[in-house]
């Protein structure tokens, strides 16, 4: 089995990656579609419409490119940036609190 590290990948590797993930969608898609009609994709198809299709999806509808390029971007925020902040707020706010066990009984940490 292919071991793939995180730190060593790429550019290139996450755009084989990218694509990969193009070409499965534009199958599913299309087979979808043609589906519903009763025709078999697959049997129709050759490999240039499978590797063209999603690129030629993107490419018709603007807002379809630019809504995945918009999610993709608040996607990349999130895991890099906000998600941090954002669970280190929650801790505050729910109020995890340390405490410590005496004797007598439970103290809280802050008092």
């Amino acid at each position: 089995m292919i071991k793939i590290e995180e730190d060593k990948l790429g550019l290139q590797d996450y755009f084989y990656i990218g694509y990969l993930y193009l070409i499965i969608l534009g199958i599913v898609s299309d087979a979808i579609f043609y589906g519903i009609f009763g025709v078999s994709y697959l049997n129709y198809t050759t490999i240039l419409d499978a590797l063209i299709s999603p690129i030629s999806l993107l490419t018709n509808n603007w807002f379809i490119s630019l809504f995945l390029g918009i999610m993709f971007w608040l996607m990349y925020l999130y895991f890099t940036k906000w998600m941090f902040k954002f669970y280190a707020y929650l801790r505050e706010k729910n109020g995890t609190k340390k405490y410590i066990i005496l004797k007598n009984g439970i103290r809280n940490m802050r008092s």
